[in-house]
């Protein structure tokens, strides 16, 4: 699996809106890649069972679309919180 950190060339042409047949590749687009939470846990400093409880996650790997939906609830519900 690619760690998160090195992004390459092509991955980040198709983040910016090209599509594969643009950029020439064949790599599954970023939404559907998958997160192993043990890496984002190295990356981030954060324990891996913090990660999960606070995201609500049981898996140890998901797609990052649902990683990306998963965190803007979490900041959601937090700043609803702090709000209030």
């Amino acid at each position: 699996m690619k760690a998160m950190a090195s992004i390459g060339e092509s991955e980040q042409e198709i983040a910016r809106g090209k599509t594969e047949s643009e950029v020439g590749t064949n790599v599954l687009p970023i939404s559907e890649e998958k997160v192993d939470l043990s890496s984002l846990s190295d990356l981030t400093g954060f324990p891996l069972d913090f990660i999960k409880t606070e995201l609500l996650l049981k898996e140890d790997q998901l797609s990052m679309g649902e990683l990306r939906r998963s965190m803007a609830s979490y900041l959601e519900n937090t700043n609803e919180e702090l709000v209030n």
